[in-house]
């Protein structure tokens, strides 16, 4: 989606396209997550890996 509303400012003004990419964006990151914290189980709790420090932001 936000390929498609990068697509669509290329082409002009595309306020409604952003504005949804924006949205789904911010709706699907705390899912991805906290999918990822449960992949990778308790390393995903250790502050040595990456996944900690994303799943962290989205609290």
């Amino acid at each position: 989606m936000a390929y498609w509303a990068a697509d669509a400012v290329r082409h002009g003004r595309a306020d409604g396209q952003t504005g949804m990419a924006k949205v789904f964006c911010s709706e699907v990151a705390p899912e991805t997550a906290i999918d990822a914290m449960k992949v990778h189980g308790g390393y995903g709790y250790s502050t040595e890996f990456e996944v900690e420090r994303l799943y962290g932001t989205q609290s």
